[in-house]
């Protein structure tokens, strides 16, 4: 987990961003400001550590422009304000804080020992994405991109793990193989105490199956039924005399034969249907090779709260 830090550039502030560096160490949270004058692209590197933070601590003690134009870009790009974290030196005046920032909440560094607890207790609560909704969404996803299955599987509702999945992490992975993740953009379009429904979009890039086979139907019609069933059934003749199982085809929807990344689905569900190792090989031999794609996605992503934990309960293509 990262936390990125906003704050002036003077060294009357080194001390309290030691305090913060200390307190996100001992929560395992890796901290970071970017303070390089002399750097041309220093702006750039903010706005992209602002993108990729899980977290922010932003101190607003002087009022400086900087920060909250920094602030504001965070919020804008993430539209969420659950784990911004502001901090001030002075005892908090009502009054001096921001009409637009009034509703957060801020934390007072006049005592630094009340502070570190107060602080504390925050961190403790963001450290787990699953408490907050967005956070969960965007923990899933993250770690999709960086490969990391197993946190992402614990995203998850049960529910929704037997239902998609079948229990089975190992066809979960399969479906994610190789797929890093651009431009992820989370917009909350239906708000409640136990469910939140966001729209996701984002750009992917993976190595799937180069498959000239597979027919495109997204532009034909009606009348065009009776060929593109030709062309599935000598798929799954090609399929068959590899020793797959051409059931596969069988079990995709309309919905997602006609989508762009069919290929990628093909594959997941024909690995579902493989029992053995031996046949898995088997899939990526039936093609002449793979090819790196980028893909739009938008999906309809639903979480479900639990137990006083987030879980994503159904992933809807759009």
């Amino acid at each position: 987990m990262q936390c990125f830090i906003i704050m002036p550039f003077k060294k009357e502030f080194d001390q309290i961003y030691n305090i913060y560096v200390e307190i996100c160490q001992s929560k395992k949270i890796e901290a970071k400001r970017i303070d390089s004058y002399g750097k041309a692209d220093i702006i750039q590197q903010i706005f992209e550590n602002l993108k990729e933070t899980d977290i922010i601590i932003v101190d607003i003690s002087t009022y400086n422009p900087n920060v909250f134009y920094e602030l504001g870009y965070y919020h804008g790009y993430h539209k969420f304000t659950n784990n911004i974290i502001l901090t001030l030196k002075e005892t908090i005046q009502d009054h001096k804080i921001p009409f637009d920032i009034h509703g957060l909440e801020t934390l007072s560094y006049n005592d630094i020992e009340k502070f570190k607890e107060k602080i504390n207790l925050k961190l403790e609560y963001l450290i787990n994405p699953q408490n907050e909704p967005y956070s969960c969404v965007k923990w899933f996803y993250k770690c999709i991109s960086t490969d990391n299955y197993n946190d992402a599987w614990k995203a998850l509702s049960n529910d929704f793990k037997r239902r998609r999945f079948n229990k089975s992490i190992k066809l979960f992975k399969s479906g994610y193989k190789s797929h890093s993740i651009l431009k992820l953009n989370i917009d909350e379009y239906i708000s409640g105490d136990k469910i939140v429904k966001y729209y996701v979009s984002y750009i992917s890039e993976s190595q799937v199956p180069d498959i000239k086979q597979f027919p495109d139907i997204r532009n034909k019609t009606i009348k065009d039924l009776p060929k593109i069933c030709d062309e599935i059934k000598i798929i799954q003749q090609e399929i068959t005399k590899k020793g797959l199982d051409y059931k596969a085809l069988d079990d995709m929807t309309l919905r997602e034969v006609t989508s762009k990344n069919c290929n990628d689905i093909f594959i997941f569900y024909l690995k579902r249907k493989c029992q053995s190792k031996l046949l898995k090989k088997k899939i990526s031999s039936f093609y002449d090779g793979t090819k790196l794609v980028s893909l739009h996605n938008g999906y309809i992503v639903t979480v479900c709260k639990k137990k006083k934990q987030w879980y994503i309960s159904s992933i809807m293509p759009i």
